[in-house]
């Protein structure tokens, strides 16, 4: 029952697809919240917002909601309760991770989580922004931002949106940037990912099913390394490279897949495929004045593991939250928000940031110089320097 209302939902919101709802009053529209990006940052961000009374609008480039989908799907069971995720995302339980370097030496340990239906879970949040009251507008990129000095009782910005048949304004009191590693929100800030893994995945048929992720670390995979998620009767087997290394991520992918299937892991032949950035440069600056960053757009995606849809979901959350308040008259919510998230992941992620470029200083030298490097600052391996502290 609960999965067929957030259908109905969804099909309700998506009524207004491809952003013709926002020709219904002339060339301008306005709102208390913009929020930029319909993935799980933005999704949750606009669900927030809403559910505290602000009036909220949500933009996204693509087409459809959460596809074409460009995430593996791993979601740490630390991230979020499974109750809360709605029905229909999860897809398996996860209970351990294999780590793997080439010169055979592998680990296990215990690694609770879930692997989940990414676009599900887009789909899911956007629902819920719906029916809490957010207007959602698909088909429609974020352009321009002009600030807005004190001519509009409560607009701050004019957000110049383009989409089928034209552009036009949306005037805005809060920004709340959700779009992704490549930010428009962010650039118009000066705050980007400057460092990146091109990831590239392939939905595999699985031979045998799993509750075991398993990482495998390769100077083939320079800067990143190879994933194989198990989902059912599936899998997602995947690469994520530094490309200025000359590595092709298609090809590092056919190679990676390869391997898997000689193991007798999986079937050679991919269901599906996708491709996306992963930013790895660690923490950005997340607010400035009226506009704030979740998710990949604020650099909160984990600069060692590429983890980023637990960050996004709380960072979405927090900022739903401050930009209500501080539309409902609390004028301190906005610097909160960014207070928050630096107590929350800003030492981490810098600290990871660091052992990220740790660990791969020895992707150019000997096997042993690389897999002993690796076995020392990667988290699944008993030699990880965390381990002895």
């Amino acid at each position: 029952m609960r999965k067929k209302l957030l259908e109905g939902r969804l099909k309700a919101a998506g009524s207004q697809d491809r952003g013709h709802g926002l020709y219904g009053e002339g060339r301008r529209s306005n709102c208390e919240v913009l929020v930029i990006g319909a993935g799980p940052a933005g999704g949750a961000a606009a669900l927030a917002a809403a559910q505290a009374g602000a009036d909220v609008i949500v933009i996204d480039r693509r087409q459809r909601i959460g596809i074409p989908v460009r995430c593996a799907g791993f979601l740490p069971a630390a991230a979020i309760s499974a109750a809360s995720l709605p029905d229909g995302v999860i897809s398996q339980k996860i209970r351990s991770m294999l780590s793997i370097t080439p010169d055979g030496h592998s680990e296990e340990c215990s690694s609770p989580g879930f692997m989940v239906r990414r676009e599900r879970l887009d789909q899911a949040l956007i629902a819920a922004a719906s029916a809490a009251g957010a207007r959602v507008f698909t088909g429609v990129r974020a352009i321009s931002r002009e600030p807005v000095q004190n001519l509009i009782p409560g607009v701050r910005s004019h957000v110049r949106v383009g989409l089928a048949g034209g552009s036009r304004q949306i005037e805005a009191g809060i920004i709340i940037g959700a779009d992704g590693p490549l930010s428009a929100a962010g650039a118009w800030t000066g705050n980007v990912n400057s460092a990146f893994l091109t990831a590239a995945q392939w939905t595999v048929p699985l031979r045998d099913e799993s509750t075991t992720i398993r990482i495998y670390f390769d100077r083939r995979l320079p800067g990143g390394y190879g994933w194989l998620f198990p989902r059912g009767k599936e899998a997602v087997a995947g690469v994520g490279v530094e490309t200025r290394f000359g590595e092709k991520p298609s090809r590092a992918l056919k190679w990676f897949v390869s391997g898997l299937a000689a193991e007798g892991l999986i079937r050679k032949h991919p269901i599906s495929a996708t491709a996306g950035l992963i930013p790895v440069g660690g923490i950005l600056a997340n607010r400035s004045k009226e506009l704030l960053l979740a998710g990949d757009a604020a650099g909160l995606c984990h600069p060692l593991t590429g983890a980023g849809i637990g960050p996004a979901l709380l960072s979405g959350r927090l900022a739903g939250e401050a930009a209500a308040a501080h539309i409902r008259g609390n004028p301190g919510a906005l610097t909160l928000y960014s207070r928050e998230i630096e107590s929350m992941m800003g030492d981490a992620l810098r600290e990871a940031t660091l052992n990220r470029r740790q660990m791969y200083r020895n992707s150019g030298g000997s096997v042993s110089e690389f897999c002993e490097t690796v076995r020392q600052y990667w988290f699944g391996f008993s030699r990880n320097i965390l381990d002895k502290t």
